[in-house]
């Protein structure tokens, strides 16, 4: 993601319109996005009902708004390395907002009701501003409030993956289809080549 005009935009799907529990959870390596005027970066939210957000400082930002209205978002401040790969997740059980980075707890709130039935769900911009800066991986949408076990398990199972080596795509002029020439398909990359 360019931080200027790169995102993902999914419209009303069974997969994200969740009203009673949602786990959103993704592998990140943030940049700071200068290009901007805001110091926030939206991972992945629809709308603003349930939202994963990071800001330029490390700050991790996540809430959720029910369907009165009501909107909690607390921010768990030095939970997110710039430059480096982190795992960070929000779920929601329909008592608390939790947020979590690299398997640990960083923050809660209390919560309650189903979640507002609004918007899109999108991926590296919030409708036309803050634009996210870096890579994501692995980003997942559960329709359950995932325990801080199953968070923890979801961290260590990737970062104990053995770093193979970059992924080599060898393009056919169509660009529609390539050949693996690294033998690395499937392998976790934990930096930026």
């Amino acid at each position: 993601f360019d931080g200027l005009d790169d995102y993902l935009f999914i419209s009303d799907s069974e997969y994200t319109k969740l009203r009673e529990q949602v786990t959103v959870e993704a592998w990140v390596n943030p940049q700071p996005n200068i290009q901007t005027k805001t110091m926030y970066q939206l991972v992945a939210s629809r709308s603003v009902s349930y939202e994963l957000t990071i800001s330029d400082t490390g700050i991790l930002r996540t809430g959720i708004t029910n369907e009165d209205r009501d909107r909690v978002v607390f921010n768990s401040y030095k939970a997110v390395n710039m430059y480096k790969w982190n795992h960070i997740a929000v779920t929601y059980d329909g008592e608390y907002v939790r947020a979590y980075a690299n398997g640990e707890l960083v923050g809660q709130k209390a919560q309650t009701g189903l979640i507002k039935d609004n918007g899109f769900f999108m991926v590296g911009r919030l409708s036309s501003g803050y634009h996210y800066q870096g890579l994501i991986d692995e980003l997942k949408v559960h329709n359950t409030a995932l325990s801080a076990d199953e968070i923890r398990q979801s961290f260590v199972k990737i970062s104990q993956k053995e770093y193979v080596g970059p992924i080599i795509f060898d393009f056919e002029e169509d660009g529609t289809n390539f050949t693996d020439k690294s033998g690395n398909i499937g392998a976790f990359c934990p930096t930026n080549f």
